[in-house]
């Protein structure tokens, strides 16, 4: 009996496994999501900076440009580029949509 009772207190090996397993998952999935929040702040701070006019990077004036699309596009381009450093970013926005 006493060795019955010790069979039963083991844990089985691949249940064990298992649950590591979904444990990695998990901690990937939120490492991911993480990631991804992140990227999305970052973007926000970045357009909120360029609407109103300021250089993300050295807070100098950027300068806007509009490419208004030719016939058949319907995307516009909106360039921004820095007076004093290197600073570069492009969207594309429908006619109707605004950064």
């Amino acid at each position: 009996m006493c060795r019955l009772f010790s069979l039963l207190s083991k844990k089985d090996p691949l249940k064990e496994k298992l649950k590591q397993a979904k444990k990695r998952t998990g901690r990937k999935d939120r490492e991911f999501c993480k990631k991804v929040a992140m990227e999305q702040k970052e973007e926000a701070r970045i357009s909120t900076y360029l609407h109103n006019g300021i250089c993300p990077e050295c807070g100098e004036a950027v300068k806007h440009t509009t490419n208004f699309p030719q016939t058949g596009y319907r995307y516009t381009k909106n360039l921004y580029l820095c007076t004093k450093c290197t600073f570069k970013k492009t969207y594309l926005c429908d006619d109707e949509d605004e950064i």
